[in-house]
């Protein structure tokens, strides 16, 4: 069976293969890239879970439309289509695609792989349906645990130390998402818990890759790659003693814990340092040091927050990282990948860096709006920046895709053309 499930994601690439020559007609596409699906089916589904559920939510909040009778229903299901119809169809996209070159294993994810997406889907909509069913959040995790276990395969062969550096991140990712839908998710506070089991491991881990090589940042030692590792955990503990068992203090404890955790790796990896920015020449904008450094610094904010207000300000923390330390970093890597994969993409470096900027007015005004009494006017604000934004980046996104489906179904299908000797022309 452990064979059947590696061969159903991965198939054996040869050392040669994994090099591809940029001349060719269509470049990287003949490496057969799998992420581009997955971003793909994420924004379809971010553009019903952000655009369209989130900001009526949002707006009928602050008394610009009527606040539906289902209200607790829809933010239930605007946070399993961001959690696991978004969020994880990149992160799992990503990880088939990345985690082989990161590892240095010489294997490439297969089209097929994209069966999970139908096996989201599925379990997303059971759930939904009998929310209080066993059997849609096992089906929800089934995917999850497909994939924890053709990358535990991976690491078992990948370098002691790179399986160090990336491992534990992706296993405790995995894990977390694995685990998340047997999460009460019912509340604000249970969804804090969650988005940190599942998505703050990848990205703090897949985090150092990008850090390093575009940042001109360090690699974590390994007494401080434990201990980042360890405050992650405590943290982890804290928040889910506070959202499950209801212990005292849990949310603001561990809001302190994940400021130590995201500080102490900012500062490890030499995150907030302009000047291994400018080391690398800048014929464009600094895109992902910005954005890096942005989104990990949100991260902090939705720390404090919990120390402030603890539970009070739970939904408030869940979009300071949903909004601005995930989904900052999702819109700049995306653009990049996709670049990577395709030879091109439809938004210059300049306007991905402007939009990533104007982007920051989303999280500042729906994760802020309470903590500090904002005015009801930045909803308005707040809907028409993810509107712009969001709505730009997605269209860019699924015309690449397009593109990139375009020009593999050119390569493996050509025209038939008539021979010279036999045209009637």
């Amino acid at each position: 069976m452990s064979i059947s499930v590696m061969k159903t994601i991965f198939h054996d690439e040869p050392p040669q293969v994994i090099k591809i020559e940029r001349s060719r007609p269509g470049g990287r596409l003949f490496g057969g890239p799998v992420v581009d699906l997955f971003i793909g089916a994420a924004v379809a589904f971010g553009i019903v879970g952000a655009v369209g559920i989130a900001a009526y939510l949002w707006l009928a909040l602050h008394g610009f439309v009527d606040i539906p009778s289902r209200y607790t229903a829809l933010r239930r299901a605007h946070f399993l289509l961001m959690t696991y119809l978004f969020f994880a169809p990149i992160v799992i996209g990503f990880l088939l695609q990345a985690a082989p070159r990161f590892l240095r294993i010489p294997v490439s994810p297969v089209r097929r792989s994209f069966v999970i997406i139908p096996l989201l889907i599925i379990g997303v909509a059971t759930t939904l349906l009998y929310p209080e069913g066993i059997i849609p959040r096992a089906v929800l995790a089934i995917p999850f645990l497909a994939v924890l276990f053709c990358m535990t395969q991976l690491l078992v062969q990948a370098a002691t130390d790179t399986r160090f550096r990336f491992g534990p991140w992706i296993i405790l990712s995995l894990v977390g998402f694995a685990l998340s839908p047997f999460y009460p998710n019912e509340s604000a506070e249970q969804f804090v818990v969650v988005m940190w089991i599942s998505l703050a491991p990848i990205v703090l881990g897949i985090g150092q890759q990008f850090i390093r090589a575009f940042l001109s940042g360090r690699v974590l030692s390994k007494s401080r790659h434990l201990t980042v590792i360890g405050l992650y955990l405590a943290a982890a503990a804290s928040l889910s003693s506070e959202a499950l068992f209801s212990w005292p203090h849990g949310f603001q404890l561990g809001g302190f814990i994940s400021i130590l955790c995201l500080l102490l790796y900012g500062v490890s990896l030499s995150l907030w340092n302009p000047k291994g920015w400018l080391e690398k020449p800048l014929s464009a904008p600094p895109v992902l040091p910005v954005a890096f450094s942005l989104a990990t610094a949100w991260g902090v904010v939705g720390g404090s927050v919990l120390i402030w207000g603890g539970t009070t300000y739970a939904d408030a923390v869940m979009h300071l990282w949903a909004l601005g330390w995930f989904l900052t970093l999702v819109i700049t890597i995306s653009c990049q990948v996709l670049n990577n994969v395709a030879g091109r993409f439809p938004l210059s470096q300049r306007v991905i860096f402007a939009g990533i900027i104007l982007w920051q007015l989303v999280p500042f005004g729906r994760g802020l709006s309470r903590p500090l009494s904002l005015t009801s006017s930045m909803a308005w604000v707040t809907t028409a920046v993810t509107l712009v934004v969001f709505g730009t980046w997605a269209i860019a996104v699924l015309m690449t895709v397009a593109h990139i489906r375009h020009v593999k179904l050119s390569v493996n299908h050509p025209p038939i053309m008539k021979s010279r000797e036999h045209s009637t022309i």
